[in-house]
């Protein structure tokens, strides 16, 4: 009976000692599990971490973009106001050059009619020069006359 007892015993203790084994294996399992667990959280930190710098990465590339993209229009925007500022200087020396030109031809005109006033004069003078030659030529005719009329009554009163 004893050696029963003890076969039981022994059969109680190989039973609590396997329950104990399996209990701590359980138990050594849950612990390797929560520390998997954890590590599965780190890594799962490290990952979101990971995409928010890549996040910000991406952010900070578009954001650069954007401000290349910015400064870009800018150039592209004083470029055309260049272009447009040549473009007006190109017209107003334009016209200025036509109104110089319409200037320098107003001013030739004005010397046209100022050499066509003293041709005129020139003319007029010359005019009264020869009205004042067949003045004078005609006076001369009239004296000739007159001296031959005169001679004619001295000559008709001599005799």
């Amino acid at each position: 009976e004893e050696e029963e007892e003890e076969e039981d015993q022994l059969e109680i203790e190989k039973e609590e000692t396997l329950e104990n084994s399996n209990n701590n294996n359980e138990e050594d399992s849950k612990v390797v599990d929560k520390e998997e667990v954890k590590d599965d959280e780190k890594e799962d930190i490290v990952d979101k971490e990971e995409e928010e710098e890549e996040n910000l990465d991406v952010e900070k590339e578009d954001d650069l973009a954007v401000e290349e993209e910015d400064d870009l229009d800018i150039e592209k925007e004083e470029e055309e106001e260049e272009e447009d500022q040549l473009e007006i200087e190109k017209e107003e020396t334009l016209e200025n050059s036509n109104n110089n030109n319409e200037e320098d031809s107003k001013v030739v005109d004005k010397e046209e009619v100022k050499d066509d006033e003293k041709e005129d004069i020139v003319d007029k003078e010359e005019e009264e020069e020869e009205n004042l030659d067949v003045e004078k030529e005609d006076d001369l005719a009239v004296e000739e006359e007159d001296d031959l009329d005169i001679e004619k009554e001295e000559e008709e009163e001599e005799e």
